[in-house]
């Protein structure tokens, strides 16, 4: 009797201890279980800001680059953004392999490709050289019969950026994306002219090297003055036989030579109007596609005067 009793006072002791870490666990299957999910929602408002190093040296590097006035060393953009050439180093390399930077000389100068452009141009919502472009060159080409163009500088070539045929069956155009030796075309030159000196004699440089002769060398220069000169240019294809290119510069906000309007002009009967009539007409389409991209119109009026 004794010994059944000892033997119950153990397991009770044993029930005791187990009951408080059963009630334990009863008590935390009750509890609601919080969320293991951060909610970081507060941290997406304005103020709050992450700190991305390499992300923001590589976007100051763009925007250095897009107000740069001529094609850049490695050691001008890390002083340009207040960064060592160890820091600048492998971002140029990226933004060259990935074509939005791009070299003039072997690698020593780069200078910012039209990638942004083209990336730009294909956002919809976006007002660009294209889409200020498009209607006035529309209207051109159905009030001259013929077709246009409108062609950037990428590194020494031309771009061509929008183009329009004309509503005539048979005419001359150029296809959109179509790339030229710029020294090759009247647009190109249109371009070169308005270039600031030491980009230009960099282009030249690299123009040259491509050529043969002296002679070669001596009549790009020697058309650039030229358009330079006189502002736009109006003379028989260089690529072209039977084709007259009128070409006529678009203006930015600061007067910089963002395109060039061409008409490749075609002499056939049913042309409505003859050539000199054609390239006033597309000298004010030129000057309707400056004031869509911020040209001052009163720059426009004392250009035209002058012409």
């Amino acid at each position: 009797m004794e010994r059944s009793t000892q033997w119950d006072n153990i397991e009770y002791h044993r029930e005791m201890a187990i009951y408080p870490r059963l009630y334990s666990i009863e008590k935390s299957m009750k509890k609601p279980r919080q969320s293991r999910i951060r909610d970081d929602s507060a941290d997406l408002s304005p103020s709050v800001t992450y700190s991305v190093p390499a992300g923001t040296k590589t976007i100051d590097v763009i925007e250095y680059m897009a107000q740069a006035q001529a094609p850049q060393t490695k050691s001008e953009i890390a002083a340009g953004i207040g960064k060592s050439i160890q820091e600048v180093y492998r971002i140029i390399q990226l933004l060259v392999a990935r074509g939005y930077l791009v070299s003039e000389d072997n690698g020593n100068r780069f200078s910012l490709s039209m990638k942004l452009f083209s990336l730009v141009h294909t956002m919809p919502s976006v007002r660009s050289l294209s889409e200020a472009s498009v209607g006035p060159m529309r209207r051109l080409a159905s009030e001259v019969n013929q077709s246009c163009h409108l062609g950037v500088l990428w590194d020494a070539e031309l771009l061509v950026v929008s183009q329009i045929n004309s509503p005539l069956n048979m005419s001359y155009s150029v296809a959109l994306g179509a790339r030229f030796p710029a020294h090759e075309t009247s647009s190109g030159l249109v371009l070169l002219a308005g270039l600031e000196p030491q980009r230009l004699e960099r282009l030249l440089a690299i123009i040259e090297s491509r050529m043969h002769t002296e002679e070669d060398i001596e009549n790009v220069r020697k058309h650039v003055a030229e358009v330079s000169r006189v502002g736009h240019d109006l003379r028989p294809s260089l690529m072209v036989p039977g084709i007259t290119n009128i070409s006529y510069p678009v203006f930015g906000l600061h007067g910089e030579t963002l395109a060039v309007l061409t008409i490749p002009f075609l002499a056939i009967k049913r042309s409505t109007l003859p050539l000199q009539q054609t390239a006033i007409a597309a000298s004010h389409a030129a000057q309707e596609i400056s004031q869509a991209m911020g040209y001052p119109l009163h720059f426009l009026k004392s250009v035209s005067g002058s012409s």
